[in-house]
């Protein structure tokens, strides 16, 4: 154990140094509501985060992970801790405890990420979003988790909307059978030279084609008399 915790140590450091490079640039994200406000997609990251940063409480990071690819939020799967990369970003951004943007429940302390260690199978990186910072901790420690989910999802539209578009389908519908209505009262005509004509043994109707430079129309009409089938 003296050994993980002086290795330890020495890659803790190795990764401050390698986080403090990464804080110097700065990002313009923009967070979209999404999942009826339950998460927020980052634009920058092209990641969905929780809105919540404090969903599950503390835990070992094995139950973490696990606890992360359970969820379900609004019908949407497939959620995961954050790596040490994308916590990096995203505290590069601005969110922090004191400015949680769109967020609630950022807490203090520490949080999970996915990131294993390279060298120490029992040990993961966590991260905090007080003044940022990040080391090696057994996996068996408990800490907070936030979820995150890669991409984005179709914003869902609101119940106002789903009425406006019934209304205008129905509108539309309207509109085409009033349409087919008086396509069928219209009398017939067929212009010299635009008309052809064929009958058919199942249906015995006659079907004229009316012939433009743009457009097609097919229209059945009765068989004439005196034409045999």
């Amino acid at each position: 154990m003296e050994k993980y915790k002086s290795s330890g140590k020495l890659i803790t450091a190795i990764y401050a140094g390698i986080l403090a490079i990464g804080l110097v640039s700065t990002a313009n994200a923009a967070y979209e509501s999404r999942l009826d406000g339950n998460a927020y997609y980052d634009t920058e990251l092209n990641l969905l985060w929780t809105t919540d940063a404090n969903i599950n409480g503390t835990d070992d990071w094995s139950s973490q992970m696990a606890w992360a690819s359970d969820l379900t939020i609004n019908g949407v799967s497939n959620w995961r801790l954050p790596t040490q990369d994308e916590a990096v970003n995203f505290f590069d951004e601005g969110i922090s405890v004191s400015s949680p943007g769109p967020f609630i429940n950022i807490q203090t302390d520490s949080y999970w990420t996915s990131t294993e260690s390279n060298f120490f199978p029992d040990f993961a990186l966590n991260f905090d979003l007080v003044g940022f910072s990040s080391q090696l901790t057994p996996k068996d420690t408990a800490l907070f988790a936030w979820a995150v989910h890669s991409g984005d999802v179709s914003p869902i539209p609101e119940p106002s909307t789903y009425a406006m578009l019934l209304a205008g389908l129905s509108l539309l519908g309207l509109a085409r059978r009033k349409n087919l209505i008086n396509l069928l009262r219209a009398p017939c005509t067929y212009p010299r030279g635009k008309t052809a004509g064929y009958y058919g043994a199942e249906n015995r109707k006659r079907r004229a084609t009316l012939t433009s430079k743009t457009q097609t129309i097919m229209l059945p009409v009765a068989r004439p008399r005196g034409i045999a089938s």
